[in-house]
């Protein structure tokens, strides 16, 4: 419940957009009920009157909210420093890191298998078209439409043409595109190890 969505058009959840806070927290700022909270900033409830002081104190902290008067957008956030050898949770980075890596590197792996079945069916799907045509030629030796027949019954490798194999396929390629621009992100911030 606290999880709801600030409505940065009313007073209330242009504070709470603002500051990035959830509904309790406000609440416990203002002392109501998430309830009486979220009927103010829905703006279903006139605010209690020992709520006006708290509000006097806290509205002008964050600016006037979009298509009132005296809005301004807010300023870009500062540029975040580098990091270093001692920034906090390095380690977590380079965590992430190997894994993003790591997952890449298999789902590619994946990925070639799907598409190297693909090539086992196309190529089965061509030498099947030859044995037809040489076992209904005349001078077609006797056992050409048994090994036809053999060969044709080899079950199917999971084609790239199959729905539900090219969508894995693509989901592969998706998520490896993913992973390694989240790597190359990641390599380009972290200091040298």
């Amino acid at each position: 419940m606290g999880r709801t969505a600030p409505r940065p058009t009313t007073m209330l959840g242009n504070f709470r957009s603002y500051f990035g806070l959830p509904q309790w927290e406000v609440a416990g700022l203002l002392r109501v009920t998430m309830a009486t909270y979220a009927h103010m900033e829905a703006e279903r409830r006139s605010w209690p009157s020992a709520v006006v002081p708290r509000l006097l104190l806290l509205l002008p902290l964050a600016p006037a909210p979009p298509g009132t008067p005296g809005y301004a957008p807010p300023p870009p956030p500062p540029p975040l420093g580098p990091l270093t050898a001692d920034t906090p949770d390095l380690r977590k980075l380079r965590y992430r890191l190997k894994y993003c890596r790591y997952h890449a590197y298999r789902k590619r792996r994946e990925a070639d298998a799907l598409a190297e079945h693909a090539q086992f069916h196309v190529r089965r799907a061509a030498a099947t078209e030859a044995l037809r045509a040489l076992a209904a030629a005349p001078d077609a030796p006797p056992f050409a439409t048994d090994v036809l027949a053999r060969f044709a019954a080899i079950p199917a490798s999971a084609a790239l043409d199959e729905p539900t194999a090219l969508a894995q396929w693509h989901g592969l390629m998706a998520a490896i595109v993913g992973l390694e621009a989240e790597a190359a992100a990641l390599e380009a911030v972290l200091p040298p190890a």
